[in-house]
Order: structure tokens, then sequence, then C-alpha cells
């Protein structure tokens, strides 16, 4: 469960930098629990921050999204004025870099699931595909044969006629049909 609070996301985005002012952040409203960050009001929880951003961005925006339980709201400072206007006492979080701070904000708000992502890097001038083929059938818990020798394929290259991986290692190729040269070619 996310533990993140208001106070804990402006003590974050002032650490990364891009956090140019706090309105309205008592020290009760910085004890409230946060746990989602949006910049859509049509889908905010009672818990999240709202990120107010974008060209087309109009103040009715973060009061619709407060009055679905936004409990902070996160701008520019070019709009913090104007946002403060129309959400007079709502906590703020004024953002002198605010792509950067919606980043930082919502995967905190949000318990890092980036942390959770399992990524595997497969580089190297041959045998790119096999490794990637052979892996994703680990991975799925796919059984790359059936124990008999022979090619290796996903059903996938099977179904799509793709070449099949040989136990060897490498992709057997495909005979290739060439015109005779000649008067008769």
């Amino acid at each position: 469960m996310n533990t993140t609070n208001l106070s804990g996301i402006a003590e974050l985005l002032r650490a990364r930098g891009t956090l140019a002012e706090v309105r309205n952040l008592t020290q009760e409203a910085g004890a409230t629990p946060v746990t989602g960050c949006d910049c859509d009001s049509r889908v905010v929880r009672p818990g999240h921050v709202f990120v107010c951003k974008g060209q087309a961005f109009r103040p009715a925006y973060l009061v619709s999204a407060l009055e679905k339980g936004a409990v902070a709201y996160l701008c520019d400072e070019e709009h913090a004025d104007s946002l403060e206007q129309a959400a007079p006492g709502v906590p703020a979080l004024v953002a002198s870099d605010l792509r950067r701070a919606m980043a930082y904000a919502s995967a905190d708000a949000f318990g890092h699931p980036d942390h959770d992502i399992k990524v595997v890097g497969i580089t190297g001038t041959k045998g790119k595909s096999t490794v990637s083929y052979m892996l994703r059938s680990v991975l799925d818990g796919e059984k790359p044969y059936s124990g008999e020798p022979g090619p290796l394929a996903s059903p996938g290259q099977r179904a799509r006629g793709r070449p099949a991986l040989h136990g060897h290692g490498g992709l057997k190729p495909r005979p290739q049909v060439r015109p005779r040269a000649g008067p008769h070619a």
C-alpha cells in the first residue's frame, strides 16, 4: 500500500529541483494521504493530486477534479494565480518544470510501479531474434520443443511460416531459388 502524503510529494519535488512554490499546504493538509495523480478531471478519484496542464486547460477542470475528491493540484507558475482564484484554500504545488514534476509526483503517488518492471536487454550483432524468441518461450512458460529432436519455433512463427529456430542456436536458412543465367532465363 502506498503511504505517500502531500508533504512527501512536496519534499520530493523540492529535492528534484522542480518545486517553485507551495500554497495552502498546512501541516494538516500535508499529512493527507495521496493515492494517485491525474491530469484528466474525468478520471480523478478521491485522494489523488490533479495536474493542471495543457494549452486547452480550463480552471473548470480543476473545480471538477476537486469535486471528485482531488486533495491538491500541481500546476506551472504561469497559471498558479488564476487557479488559486478558482480554488481558494486548496493545497497547490507550483512547479518550475511541470512535466518533470508531474513525472516525479505521479511515480511517487502510485508507489513507483516502475520498480516492479523486469527488463531484459538483448544486444549484439547476431542472434538477437533467436535469443528473444527462446527467452519469450521460457518466460511465458512454454515448452520450446516436445522432447523430439528438431527445429524450435514459437506457435506464432509456425502460423506465419517464419523460419524455425534450430537446437544449435541459429535460424534455418530458407532455400533460395535463383533464375538461371543465360538465354533461357
